[in-house]
Formats: C-alpha cells, sequence, structure tokens
C-alpha cells in the first residue's frame, strides 16, 4: 500500500509541475479554467480506477 501512496504522490507532484508550466505561458485563463478541471476530473478518475484494479489484484 506504500508503494500505492508514493506513486500516487509521484503522479500529483508531476500533475502540479504540468499545471505550473502551463499557467507560466501566455494562455489566456478562460482556456486554462476547463483545461485544468478537465485534467483534475480525469486525475481522480484514473486514480479511482487504479484503486479497484488494485484491491482485484489483493483479492485474487
Amino acid at each position: 500500500m506504500s508503494f500505492f501512496a508514493t506513486l500516487l504522490t509521484a503522479a500529483a507532484d508531476t500533475f502540479r509541475i504540468i499545471i505550473g508550466i502551463v499557467a507560466s505561458r501566455s494562455i489566456p485563463k478562460i482556456f486554462l479554467k476547463p483545461f485544468i478541471f478537465f485534467m483534475t476530473r480525469l486525475l481522480f478518475f484514473t486514480w479511482i480506477n487504479m484503486v479497484m484494479i488494485f484491491m482485484l489484484f489483493v483479492a485474487v
């Protein structure tokens, strides 16, 4: 489980770095807002899927 937590933290850090790079560029906030919302939602669902797969492997 600690490995999984580390993996999740690494993914979150990478995501934050990407957002930082995108935000630092001269992109309008109107374009950036839906992008951040979509990416956060995507990351959240990916995390849920990873948890489900992990639980499945633990069960088996």
